[in-house]
Protein backbone atom coordinates (compact mmCIF):
# COMPACT_ATOMS: atom_id res chain seq x y z
CA UNK A 1 0.00 0.00 0.00
CA UNK A 2 2.80 2.33 1.03
CA UNK A 3 4.44 1.67 -2.74
CA UNK A 4 0.77 2.57 -4.34
CA UNK A 5 0.59 5.87 -2.38
CA UNK A 6 4.48 6.73 -3.06
CA UNK A 7 3.63 6.27 -6.97
CA UNK A 8 0.73 8.31 -7.02
CA UNK A 9 2.62 10.99 -5.34
CA UNK A 10 4.28 10.20 -8.43
CA UNK A 11 1.75 10.09 -10.87
CA UNK A 12 0.46 13.31 -9.62
CA UNK A 13 3.67 15.35 -10.03
CA UNK A 14 4.08 13.73 -12.91
CA UNK A 15 0.61 14.97 -13.98
CA UNK A 16 1.80 18.81 -12.77
CA UNK A 17 4.81 18.83 -14.67
CA UNK A 18 2.97 17.49 -17.99
CA UNK A 19 1.92 20.75 -18.60
CA UNK A 20 5.40 21.51 -19.60
CA UNK A 21 6.50 19.21 -21.47
CA UNK A 22 5.90 19.92 -25.54
CA UNK A 23 3.37 17.30 -25.93
CA UNK A 24 0.53 19.24 -24.35
CA UNK A 25 1.20 21.82 -26.38
CA UNK A 26 -2.03 22.12 -28.36
CA UNK A 27 -3.30 21.86 -24.48
CA UNK A 28 -2.57 25.72 -24.37
CA UNK A 29 -4.97 27.64 -25.89
CA UNK A 30 -8.08 25.80 -24.53
CA UNK A 31 -6.83 26.44 -20.43
CA UNK A 32 -5.64 30.10 -21.13
CA UNK A 33 -9.53 30.61 -23.08
CA UNK A 34 -10.72 29.11 -19.58
CA UNK A 35 -8.41 31.19 -17.50
CA UNK A 36 -9.55 34.42 -19.45
CA UNK A 37 -13.09 33.68 -19.45
CA UNK A 38 -13.28 33.62 -15.34
CA UNK A 39 -11.43 37.31 -15.35
CA UNK A 40 -13.95 39.33 -13.39
CA UNK A 41 -16.14 36.48 -11.91
CA UNK A 42 -17.25 35.75 -8.46
CA UNK A 43 -15.35 33.27 -5.92
CA UNK A 44 -18.29 31.41 -5.87
CA UNK A 45 -18.48 31.21 -9.66
CA UNK A 46 -14.37 30.25 -10.12
CA UNK A 47 -14.62 27.25 -7.28
CA UNK A 48 -16.70 26.07 -9.15
CA UNK A 49 -15.33 26.70 -12.60
CA UNK A 50 -11.85 24.63 -10.94
CA UNK A 51 -13.96 21.80 -9.39
CA UNK A 52 -15.67 21.41 -12.91
CA UNK A 53 -12.26 21.53 -14.67
CA UNK A 54 -11.05 19.06 -12.79
CA UNK A 55 -13.87 16.55 -13.16
CA UNK A 56 -13.29 17.33 -16.56
CA UNK A 57 -9.57 15.67 -16.27
CA UNK A 58 -11.05 12.92 -14.30
CA UNK A 59 -14.07 11.82 -16.61
CA UNK A 60 -11.20 11.20 -19.16
CA UNK A 61 -8.14 9.69 -16.63
CA UNK A 62 -10.63 7.41 -14.93
CA UNK A 63 -11.90 5.96 -18.16
CA UNK A 64 -8.53 5.73 -19.24
CA UNK A 65 -7.47 3.66 -16.66
CA UNK A 66 -10.38 1.25 -16.34
CA UNK A 67 -8.80 0.26 -20.06
CA UNK A 68 -5.56 -0.17 -18.94
CA UNK A 69 -6.37 -2.30 -16.24
CA UNK A 70 -9.29 -3.93 -18.10
CA UNK A 71 -7.83 -4.02 -21.61
CA UNK A 72 -4.57 -4.19 -21.81
CA UNK A 73 -4.51 -0.67 -23.61
CA UNK A 74 -1.32 1.65 -23.29
CA UNK A 75 -1.52 5.67 -22.57
CA UNK A 76 -2.03 6.96 -25.70
CA UNK A 77 -3.96 4.14 -27.43
CA UNK A 78 -6.40 6.70 -28.35
CA UNK A 79 -3.99 8.19 -30.58
CA UNK A 80 -3.73 4.95 -32.77
CA UNK A 81 -7.06 5.09 -33.93
CA UNK A 82 -7.55 7.11 -37.62
CA UNK A 83 -11.24 8.32 -36.91
CA UNK A 84 -10.25 9.56 -33.34
CA UNK A 85 -7.09 11.37 -35.46
CA UNK A 86 -9.77 13.09 -37.51
CA UNK A 87 -12.37 14.24 -35.14
CA UNK A 88 -8.99 15.73 -33.16
CA UNK A 89 -7.83 17.44 -36.32
CA UNK A 90 -11.68 18.82 -37.53
CA UNK A 91 -11.63 20.24 -33.65
CA UNK A 92 -8.37 21.44 -33.56
CA UNK A 93 -8.66 23.34 -37.16
CA UNK A 94 -11.89 24.49 -36.44
CA UNK A 95 -11.23 25.85 -32.97
CA UNK A 96 -8.10 27.46 -34.39
CA UNK A 97 -9.68 29.00 -37.16
CA UNK A 98 -12.05 30.83 -35.08
CA UNK A 99 -9.41 32.57 -33.06
CA UNK A 100 -6.69 33.13 -35.51
CA UNK A 101 -8.75 33.93 -38.24
CA UNK A 102 -11.91 35.02 -36.70
CA UNK A 103 -13.68 32.27 -39.07
CA UNK A 104 -17.56 32.66 -37.81
CA UNK A 105 -18.49 29.13 -37.14
CA UNK A 106 -22.38 28.65 -35.76
CA UNK A 107 -22.96 25.81 -33.77
CA UNK A 108 -25.44 24.20 -32.64
CA UNK A 109 -27.62 25.94 -30.02
CA UNK A 110 -27.59 23.20 -27.26
CA UNK A 111 -23.84 24.19 -27.28
CA UNK A 112 -24.16 27.66 -26.48
CA UNK A 113 -26.90 26.58 -23.54
CA UNK A 114 -24.49 24.31 -22.14
CA UNK A 115 -21.63 26.61 -21.94
CA UNK A 116 -24.09 29.30 -20.54
CA UNK A 117 -25.03 26.62 -18.31
CA UNK A 118 -21.23 26.28 -16.58
CA UNK A 119 -19.95 23.29 -18.61
CA UNK A 120 -17.31 25.21 -20.53
CA UNK A 121 -14.81 24.42 -18.06
CA UNK A 122 -15.83 21.02 -17.41
CA UNK A 123 -15.32 20.45 -21.17
CA UNK A 124 -11.96 22.39 -20.68
CA UNK A 125 -10.87 19.70 -18.62
CA UNK A 126 -12.19 16.85 -20.85
CA UNK A 127 -10.38 17.78 -23.63
CA UNK A 128 -7.16 19.02 -21.88
CA UNK A 129 -7.14 15.44 -20.48
CA UNK A 130 -7.32 13.85 -24.02
CA UNK A 131 -4.91 16.31 -25.44
CA UNK A 132 -2.29 15.49 -23.05
CA UNK A 133 -2.26 11.98 -23.74
CA UNK A 134 0.04 11.19 -26.90
CA UNK A 135 3.19 11.04 -24.54
CA UNK A 136 4.57 10.80 -21.11
CA UNK A 137 6.06 13.25 -19.37
CA UNK A 138 8.40 13.37 -16.21
CA UNK A 139 7.95 10.40 -13.29
CA UNK A 140 5.00 9.04 -15.71
CA UNK A 141 6.93 6.55 -17.72
CA UNK A 142 7.85 4.67 -14.82
CA UNK A 143 4.55 5.37 -12.86
CA UNK A 144 2.60 4.29 -15.90
CA UNK A 145 4.97 0.72 -16.21
CA UNK A 146 3.81 0.14 -12.26
CA UNK A 147 0.84 0.51 -12.80
CA UNK A 148 0.85 -2.17 -15.22
CA UNK A 149 1.84 -4.56 -12.84
CA UNK A 150 -0.99 -3.41 -10.46
CA UNK A 151 -4.44 -4.98 -9.56
CA UNK A 152 -7.18 -3.13 -11.08
CA UNK A 153 -7.97 -0.53 -8.28
CA UNK A 154 -4.53 1.05 -8.05
CA UNK A 155 -4.43 1.46 -11.52
CA UNK A 156 -7.17 3.15 -11.97
CA UNK A 157 -6.17 5.74 -8.89
CA UNK A 158 -2.76 6.12 -10.50
CA UNK A 159 -4.58 7.46 -13.61
CA UNK A 160 -7.32 9.19 -11.18
CA UNK A 161 -3.61 11.00 -9.65
CA UNK A 162 -2.33 12.18 -13.34
CA UNK A 163 -5.43 14.03 -13.78
CA UNK A 164 -5.93 16.19 -10.79
CA UNK A 165 -1.84 16.48 -11.32
CA UNK A 166 -2.37 18.09 -14.62
CA UNK A 167 -5.22 19.99 -13.82
CA UNK A 168 -4.13 21.58 -9.98
CA UNK A 169 -2.37 24.13 -11.49
CA UNK A 170 -4.98 25.48 -13.23
CA UNK A 171 -7.61 24.89 -10.51
CA UNK A 172 -5.46 27.05 -8.21
CA UNK A 173 -5.25 29.46 -10.28
CA UNK A 174 -9.11 29.55 -10.86
CA UNK A 175 -9.77 28.70 -6.99
CA UNK A 176 -7.87 31.74 -5.37
CA UNK A 177 -8.89 34.78 -5.50
CA UNK A 178 -6.73 37.45 -6.75
CA UNK A 179 -4.39 35.26 -9.06
CA UNK A 180 -6.37 35.70 -12.77
CA UNK A 181 -8.15 39.00 -11.53
CA UNK A 182 -5.10 40.57 -13.12
CA UNK A 183 -5.14 39.69 -16.17
CA UNK A 184 -6.71 41.67 -18.51
CA UNK A 185 -10.25 41.81 -19.28
CA UNK A 186 -10.29 43.33 -23.12
CA UNK A 187 -7.92 45.07 -25.29
CA UNK A 188 -5.67 44.83 -28.44
CA UNK A 189 -3.04 43.11 -26.77
CA UNK A 190 -5.92 40.56 -25.70
CA UNK A 191 -6.82 39.89 -29.10
CA UNK A 192 -3.67 39.46 -30.25
CA UNK A 193 -3.23 36.32 -27.41
CA UNK A 194 -6.18 34.68 -28.50
CA UNK A 195 -5.30 35.20 -32.08
CA UNK A 196 -1.69 33.76 -30.98
CA UNK A 197 -3.47 30.81 -29.21
CA UNK A 198 -5.62 29.80 -32.83
CA UNK A 199 -2.17 29.53 -34.65
CA UNK A 200 -1.12 26.80 -32.16
CA UNK A 201 -4.27 24.86 -32.15
CA UNK A 202 -3.74 25.15 -36.10
CA UNK A 203 -0.16 23.90 -35.69
CA UNK A 204 -1.73 21.31 -33.32
CA UNK A 205 -4.17 20.46 -36.59
CA UNK A 206 -1.17 20.28 -38.83
CA UNK A 207 0.93 18.01 -36.46
CA UNK A 208 -1.69 15.28 -35.75
CA UNK A 209 -2.46 15.02 -39.56
CA UNK A 210 0.76 13.55 -40.28
CA UNK A 211 -0.76 10.79 -39.02
CA UNK A 212 -3.16 10.15 -42.42
CA UNK A 213 -1.53 11.79 -44.88
CA UNK A 214 1.26 11.74 -46.76
CA UNK A 215 4.82 13.65 -45.21
CA UNK A 216 4.59 15.71 -48.79
CA UNK A 217 1.32 17.26 -48.28
CA UNK A 218 1.78 17.82 -44.11
CA UNK A 219 5.33 19.82 -45.21
CA UNK A 220 2.90 22.02 -47.71
CA UNK A 221 0.00 22.20 -44.86
CA UNK A 222 3.13 22.97 -42.73
CA UNK A 223 4.90 25.70 -44.98
CA UNK A 224 1.36 27.63 -45.97
CA UNK A 225 0.59 28.02 -41.97
CA UNK A 226 3.90 29.10 -41.81
CA UNK A 227 3.43 32.09 -43.96
CA UNK A 228 0.03 32.58 -43.06
CA UNK A 229 1.53 33.59 -39.56
CA UNK A 230 4.21 35.40 -40.76
CA UNK A 231 1.71 37.30 -42.66
CA UNK A 232 -0.29 37.77 -39.22
CA UNK A 233 2.88 39.41 -37.57
CA UNK A 234 3.67 41.76 -40.23
CA UNK A 235 0.36 43.07 -40.71
CA UNK A 236 0.15 43.92 -36.67
CA UNK A 237 3.70 44.93 -36.76
CA UNK A 238 2.72 47.42 -39.71
CA UNK A 239 -0.69 48.41 -38.18
CA UNK A 240 -1.14 51.43 -36.04
CA UNK A 241 -1.54 49.44 -32.74
CA UNK A 242 -0.45 50.37 -28.76
CA UNK A 243 3.30 49.37 -28.40
CA UNK A 244 1.71 46.13 -26.03
CA UNK A 245 -0.07 45.12 -28.87
CA UNK A 246 2.45 45.03 -31.51
CA UNK A 247 5.73 43.57 -29.19
CA UNK A 248 3.65 40.24 -29.14
CA UNK A 249 3.56 39.69 -33.38
CA UNK A 250 7.43 41.05 -33.00
CA UNK A 251 8.64 38.46 -30.83
CA UNK A 252 6.76 35.37 -32.87
CA UNK A 253 8.48 37.08 -35.87
CA UNK A 254 11.98 37.06 -34.18
CA UNK A 255 11.21 33.27 -32.70
CA UNK A 256 10.27 32.00 -35.82
CA UNK A 257 12.97 33.45 -37.53
CA UNK A 258 15.49 32.08 -34.72
CA UNK A 259 14.05 28.60 -34.70
CA UNK A 260 14.23 28.16 -38.46
CA UNK A 261 17.90 29.17 -38.80
CA UNK A 262 18.89 27.02 -35.92
CA UNK A 263 17.38 24.32 -37.86
CA UNK A 264 18.97 25.70 -41.42
CA UNK A 265 22.41 25.27 -39.57
CA UNK A 266 22.10 21.84 -38.08
CA UNK A 267 25.14 19.83 -39.66
CA UNK A 268 24.21 16.57 -38.04
CA UNK A 269 22.54 13.60 -39.28
CA UNK A 270 20.15 12.03 -37.51
CA UNK A 271 20.90 8.29 -36.53
CA UNK A 272 20.23 5.31 -39.19
CA UNK A 273 16.94 3.86 -37.80
CA UNK A 274 16.06 0.82 -38.68
CA UNK A 275 12.39 -0.87 -38.82
CA UNK A 276 12.52 -2.64 -35.86
CA UNK A 277 12.24 -6.69 -36.36
CA UNK A 278 13.06 -9.91 -33.60
CA UNK A 279 15.53 -11.15 -36.90
CA UNK A 280 17.28 -7.83 -36.48
CA UNK A 281 17.43 -7.70 -33.06
CA UNK A 282 18.57 -11.47 -32.74
CA UNK A 283 21.81 -10.99 -34.94
CA UNK A 284 22.40 -8.12 -33.52
CA UNK A 285 23.07 -10.15 -30.53
CA UNK A 286 24.90 -12.41 -32.37
CA UNK A 287 27.35 -10.74 -33.63
CA UNK A 288 27.28 -8.77 -29.52
CA UNK A 289 26.65 -5.42 -31.32
CA UNK A 290 24.88 -2.93 -28.57
CA UNK A 291 21.23 -1.64 -29.81
CA UNK A 292 19.64 0.92 -29.12
CA UNK A 293 15.40 0.54 -29.47
CA UNK A 294 13.31 3.22 -29.95
CA UNK A 295 9.56 3.39 -29.39
CA UNK A 296 8.09 6.31 -31.26
CA UNK A 297 4.69 7.06 -33.47
CA UNK A 298 3.89 10.29 -35.99
CA UNK A 299 1.30 11.45 -33.07
CA UNK A 300 3.72 11.52 -30.26
CA UNK A 301 5.17 15.45 -30.04
CA UNK A 302 8.07 14.16 -27.62
CA UNK A 303 9.03 11.61 -30.03
CA UNK A 304 9.45 14.12 -32.51
CA UNK A 305 11.24 16.74 -30.27
CA UNK A 306 14.26 13.90 -28.94
CA UNK A 307 14.45 13.37 -32.91
CA UNK A 308 15.16 16.56 -33.69
CA UNK A 309 17.66 17.17 -30.89
CA UNK A 310 19.26 13.70 -28.84
CA UNK A 311 18.80 11.59 -31.84
CA UNK A 312 20.43 13.87 -33.93
CA UNK A 313 23.08 15.70 -31.98
CA UNK A 314 26.54 15.18 -33.60
CA UNK A 315 28.35 13.47 -30.68
CA UNK A 316 25.46 10.72 -30.01
CA UNK A 317 25.61 9.86 -33.95
CA UNK A 318 29.41 10.10 -34.20
CA UNK A 319 29.66 7.50 -30.89
CA UNK A 320 27.00 5.31 -32.36
CA UNK A 321 29.13 5.14 -35.73
CA UNK A 322 32.07 4.25 -33.75
CA UNK A 323 30.56 1.83 -31.70
CA UNK A 324 28.56 -0.35 -33.97
CA UNK A 325 25.49 0.76 -32.40
CA UNK A 326 22.50 -0.75 -34.45
CA UNK A 327 19.15 1.33 -34.03
CA UNK A 328 15.76 -0.14 -34.62
CA UNK A 329 13.05 1.97 -34.43
CA UNK A 330 9.53 0.43 -33.10
CA UNK A 331 7.05 2.46 -35.04
CA UNK A 332 3.39 3.02 -32.88
CA UNK A 333 1.74 4.95 -34.75
CA UNK A 334 -1.00 2.33 -35.37
CA UNK A 335 0.65 0.03 -33.11
CA UNK A 336 -0.83 -3.85 -33.06
CA UNK A 337 -0.87 -6.35 -29.95
CA UNK A 338 2.71 -7.81 -30.59
CA UNK A 339 4.33 -4.22 -30.41
CA UNK A 340 2.12 -3.37 -26.88
CA UNK A 341 3.68 -6.44 -25.88
CA UNK A 342 6.88 -5.72 -26.81
CA UNK A 343 6.58 -2.30 -25.07
CA UNK A 344 5.63 -4.16 -22.28
CA UNK A 345 8.00 -6.25 -21.73
CA UNK A 346 10.81 -3.98 -21.85
CA UNK A 347 8.82 -2.00 -18.83
CA UNK A 348 7.95 0.72 -21.18
CA UNK A 349 4.50 2.04 -19.77
CA UNK A 350 3.78 4.65 -22.54
CA UNK A 351 5.99 6.71 -25.06
CA UNK A 352 8.58 8.22 -26.09
CA UNK A 353 10.38 4.92 -24.72
CA UNK A 354 14.09 3.87 -25.42
CA UNK A 355 16.42 1.08 -24.51
CA UNK A 356 20.34 0.68 -24.43
CA UNK A 357 21.21 -3.09 -24.55
CA UNK A 358 24.84 -4.74 -24.69
CA UNK A 359 26.11 -7.05 -26.96
CA UNK A 360 25.17 -9.98 -24.38
CA UNK A 361 21.36 -8.98 -24.29
CA UNK A 362 21.75 -6.83 -20.70
CA UNK A 363 19.79 -3.67 -20.30
CA UNK A 364 21.76 -0.82 -19.25
CA UNK A 365 19.26 2.39 -19.53
CA UNK A 366 15.41 2.53 -19.78
CA UNK A 367 14.37 6.33 -21.15
CA UNK A 368 10.80 6.33 -20.32
CA UNK A 369 9.79 10.31 -21.13
CA UNK A 370 12.25 13.17 -22.08
CA UNK A 371 15.90 12.86 -21.96
CA UNK A 372 19.52 14.63 -22.91
CA UNK A 373 22.10 13.88 -25.14
CA UNK A 374 24.23 13.41 -22.35
CA UNK A 375 22.60 10.55 -21.13
CA UNK A 376 21.95 8.50 -24.50
CA UNK A 377 26.42 9.12 -24.59
CA UNK A 378 26.55 7.31 -21.07
CA UNK A 379 24.65 4.35 -21.86
CA UNK A 380 26.06 4.03 -25.00
CA UNK A 381 29.53 4.00 -23.80
CA UNK A 382 28.24 1.60 -21.08
CA UNK A 383 27.07 -0.70 -23.29
CA UNK A 384 29.88 -0.81 -25.92
CA UNK A 385 32.75 -0.65 -22.66
CA UNK A 386 31.99 -4.51 -22.35
CA UNK A 387 32.54 -4.99 -25.59
CA UNK A 388 35.79 -3.47 -25.86
CA UNK A 389 34.39 -2.02 -29.78
CA UNK A 390 35.79 1.66 -28.08
CA UNK A 391 37.61 3.18 -25.48
CA UNK A 392 35.28 4.66 -22.90
CA UNK A 393 35.19 8.46 -22.67
CA UNK A 394 33.89 10.87 -20.22
CA UNK A 395 30.57 11.76 -21.53
CA UNK A 396 29.75 16.06 -20.96
CA UNK A 397 26.84 16.27 -18.34
CA UNK A 398 25.88 19.86 -19.53
CA UNK A 399 24.33 19.05 -22.85
CA UNK A 400 20.76 18.71 -23.24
Amino acid sequence: MTDLWLQAVFAFTGGVLLNLAPCVLPVLPFKVHALIAETGQTSRARLIAALALAAGSLAVFLPLGLASAYLNLQWGFLFQSRVFLLMLIVLLFAAGAVMALHVPIRLPSKVYEAGAAGSGPFLTGALAGVLSTPCTGPFLGSVLAFSLTQPASATVTIFAAIGLGLAAPYVLLLAIPGLIDRLPRGGAWLARIEELMGFILLGGAVFFIGSIVSPALQRAAAFSLVALFVLWAVWHLLNRESTASRLLPAVCVALVGSLVAADSLRDSEPLPWQPYSHARRTAALEQQRPLLIEFTADWCINCKVLERTVYSDAEVVALASESGLLTLQVDMTQADAPQQRLLRSFGGGGIPFAIVIEGDGRIVSRFPDLFGASQLIEAIVEATDETGRITPRVAPLTRY
